[in-house]
């Protein structure tokens, strides 16, 4: 019955049904974990039905959709209407329940706090203790620091004790920080740089530290440490903990010791980062416009800036200290170009491309280098990313390339394209390649290429059958078969009890550098800029790396496929 109610709704979307029929259907869909059909038909159900009583738990069901496809910001938006739909108190949990683990998911760790102490101020007893565990769970991710700068600040209705035992529990054997009976304390052993706030993961882990008598180099890391980028400054430091960690037992000649400045809207703390004298690099910051801004203050200080994470074309050559070892998107396009002319044999190329800033240029980029190795972009088409019905951008790209509105059941049409550049992520993909067919486009003979945004398991999940056969391009995949990879995937999945991101294992290859430059005999500011500009062919696991002062390298993508519901590996070149 749902593959019947499927195959109506993809031939007419607005066939007329009753309430009873979209809640059953959505319902069912949702079940099965049917997403793309659950969730037209949820929605509509919202948009014909939406006084009755069911509407709300429609919601609901629609936010665990647009979760499942990895759209938080559409979920948010629907949860802020809860409120005004409904009176009923177990709802009105279950939204904020929602929302906290979305907030807390993009690494909003106060923001998801927040939610969960609201609902525990107004839950029912019975209900407390159950809040009180997630609340707890919440703690147990959330940085120590954000713990003692923030939580013991506010005021939370649930027990402040759970917080201080928590933290006390965070914190590292031998860790300089701890809580006194009358509040937090001062940090204790030397004086941090002033300015410089000590964050997540800068305390100096016993097992970093060799024997005492060594030289020490120091190494400054600039990352978000709150806010909606804390989570994308936690993997940066993940990569940096894990490259240090495995100096432990090893006869390296140093004692690196890291010290971290926060990446946020004034920079005094970076500042007084780059005056320390002792500081002889500086690992990060997260984003291009930071690397900007930071980027007069560090050539006056004659101090290299070591990028593992800005990737915008703008900072290409903005100064000979600047430094990265992450792709930008034209060196990862250009890979992704080179793979399809040169491995696939592909030479007429679609593309079909988000109608935003990062969609232009993807394409602006793909269609110089498809036509500087032969190609030809035959046609290109955008579409708008809040869309859930492709429909209209489709059959704008099919009118574009001349191809008939509806071809007939009986005829075999050659399609004046072979390949088709998706550069969407995986939520899009795994709603456009669907519509695609249905709209007489057969995916099964053309070729889909992407970027980084199909780098995930979601991609084959919400894809399903036409998640098969796309390759990607992206500066790591997990799944490579390189030793450097897979040593390094096992040693962070032990870890962290997850598998490493792009961020992680480039920051892994920047600290390693890094210390190799310090082993070679690196020992001031100037000594390391000069031998940052002189690294050739430096096998990191997220690839093999030369640096370019100026912000340029020399490095190709990564590149993966979709088969029998995996991401595997695929090797470039004839």
């Amino acid at each position: 019955m749902v593959d019947e109610f499927d195959a109506l709704l993809l031939r007419n979307p607005s066939y007329v049904k009753g309430s009873d029929e979209l809640y059953y259907l959505g319902i069912a869909a949702f079940n099965l974990h049917r997403n793309n059909l659950a969730l037209r038909a949820l929605l509509e159900f919202q948009h014909r039905f939406a006084r009755d009583v069911r509407t709300p738990e429609v919601i609901l069901a629609t936010v665990k959709v647009y979760r499942r496809l990895g759209r938080d910001n559409l979920a948010l938006d629907l949860l802020r209407q809860i409120a005004y739909l409904t009176a009923r108190s177990d709802l009105l949990l279950r939204a904020r329940e929602e929302r906290a683990d979305i907030l807390a998911g993009r690494g909003e760790y106060l923001e998801s706090l927040s939610v969960l102490d609201e609902a525990y101020r107004k839950a029912e007893p019975r209900e407390r203790e159950r809040l009180l565990t997630r609340i707890r769970e919440l703690l147990t991710v959330m940085p120590p620091e954000t713990i003692r700068r923030s939580v013991f600040t506010g005021n939370y209705a649930f027990p402040r004790e759970e917080a201080r035992l928590i933290y006390e529990e965070r914190l590292p054997a031998g860790s300089h920080w701890r809580i006194e009976e009358k509040g937090f304390g001062e940090k204790m052993g030397e004086p941090a740089l002033e300015g410089v706030l000590p964050l997540p993961g800068a305390y100096r882990p016993p097992a970093l530290l060799p024997a005492e008598g060594l030289s020490l180099r120091k190494v400054g890391v600039i990352i978000p440490s709150e806010g909606r980028l804390e989570a994308y400054g936690v993997d940066v430091r993940r990569g940096i903990d894990l490259f240090l960690r495995s100096l432990s037992g090893k006869k390296y000649p140093y004692r690196i010791e890291t010290v971290y400045a926060s990446e946020k809207g004034d920079d005094d703390s970076i500042a007084a980062l780059m005056a320390a004298e002792d500081v002889l690099v500086i690992i990060g910051p997260l984003l291009s416009s930071t690397v900007e801004r930071i980027m007069p203050l560090a050539e006056k200080r004659n101090l290299a800036i070591f990028s593992p994470t800005a990737s915008s074309s703008r900072l290409n050559g903005i100064s000979p200290n600047f430094f990265r070892n992450g792709l930008t998107l034209e060196e990862t396009s250009r890979g992704l170009a080179d793979f399809a002319v040169t491995t696939l044999g592909l030479s007429r190329f679609a593309i079909f491309a988000p109608d935003d800033v990062y969609g232009f240029h993807y394409g602006d980029v793909l269609r110089k280098e498809v036509t500087a190795r032969g190609g030809e972009i035959v046609v290109s088409g955008s579409y708008d990313t809040t869309l859930t019905d492709f429909s209209r951008p489709i059959k704008a790209l099919k009118a574009a390339a001349g191809i008939p509105a509806r071809l007939p059941d009986d005829e075999e049409y050659e399609l004046p394209f072979d390949a088709l550049f998706l550069p969407a992520n995986a939520e899009e993909a795994g709603m456009i390649i669907p519509q695609l067919v249905f709209h007489d486009i057969d995916v099964s003979r053309l070729a889909i290429l992407g970027g980084s945004g199909l780098n995930t398991p979601r991609f084959p999940e919400v894809g399903e059958k036409y998640a098969e056969g796309v390759f990607f391009a992206d500066g790591f995949f997990a799944a490579s078969p390189r030793p450097e990879t897979q040593s390094f995937v096992a040693r962070f999945r032990e870890e962290y009890g997850e598998e490493p991101g792009t961020f992680s294992a480039q920051a892994y290859d920047a600290a390693a550098i890094v210390a190799e430059l310090f082993q070679s005999g690196a020992a001031t500011r100037s000594e390391v800029l000069a031998a940052l500009g002189e690294v050739r062919d430096f096998p990191g696991v997220a690839g093999q790396t030369t640096m370019i002062p100026g912000g340029l390298t020399a490095k190709k993508p990564f590149f993966g496929t979709v088969a029998r519901g995996r991401l595997v590996s695929v090797a470039a070149g004839k």
